[in-house]
């Protein structure tokens, strides 16, 4: 058996590396993120249509990303 020149394997790594995807993305109910933050699901659905918060979907399928979450409630207060 042949050893694959080193330059071939390298290849092959670098092909595989590419592959992998991301990590998925989390994604939270309305009502979870209401009990994360101690609101009412009613003011969790405001900040969601009013654009504050962004999601996904429509209905009751409606999630929220967590990196939605984190750039609407870790951000600093605006005066």
């Amino acid at each position: 058996m042949s050893a694959l020149d080193p330059a071939i394997l390298a290849a092959i790594d670098e092909a595989f590396a590419r592959r992998v995807s991301p990590p998925r993305e989390t994604y939270f109910t309305v009502r979870d993120v209401a009990k994360m933050f101690g609101i009412h699901t009613d003011t969790c659905l405001r900040l969601v249509h009013s654009g504050k918060l962004r999601a996904v979907g429509r209905g009751k399928l409606l999630r929220i990303p967590q990196s939605a979450i984190a750039a609407c409630f870790e951000a600093p207060a605006m005066p």
